[in-house]
């Protein structure tokens, strides 16, 4: 019986250094992952993915791989995520989406992807600001042209 308590806390230790372990390379995992979203780099964003990193995974203000991807005009890793199942309309901390950033940066194409995939224009941000207001703010006369006029005159309201 004297070498079960050894045995017992010999395993449990090796347990809880495999499980710190673990987490270490998932919580580097996570990061690349938003990283290669931010900076268009698909392939390690197909890699991670492949290694089932979850798509919809956030960091500590609540920033997804698809709001970076966006806000910086990362088509084609939005086209990935998006075939892979992200959440178009999830917002951070600030009560931001995908598509509030991307109208902010005025990043008219991405814009036009996430209309066209459903994104919903009307979700309204902590601050009261929908995308199109944000959009507005910024200047970016050819991403609310995307809303449409009746959009404008809701908006105006």
């Amino acid at each position: 019986m004297k070498y079960g308590i050894k045995y017992f806390l010999l395993s449990s230790t090796l347990l809880l250094s495999i499980l710190s372990y673990s987490a270490a390379v998932y919580a580097g995992s996570y990061i690349n992952f938003l990283n290669a979203a931010r900076n268009g780099n698909s392939g390690r964003v197909r890699t991670l993915l492949n290694e089932n990193i979850n798509v919809n995974i956030r960091n500590e203000k609540g920033m997804t791989a698809l709001m970076y991807a966006a806000a910086n005009g990362q088509k084609e890793v939005m086209k990935t995520l998006l075939a892979e199942g992200a959440k178009i309309n999830v917002k951070n901390i600030h009560g931001m989406t995908a598509l509030m950033y991307a109208a902010f940066n005025g990043q008219k194409e991405t814009v036009k992807m996430l209309l066209a995939e459903g994104a919903d224009a009307g979700i309204k941000n902590n601050y009261g600001y929908t995308a199109f207001m944000l959009a507005e703010e910024g200047e970016h006369y050819q991403v609310l042209n995307l809303f449409g006029t009746e959009k404008i005159e809701k908006e105006l309201k």
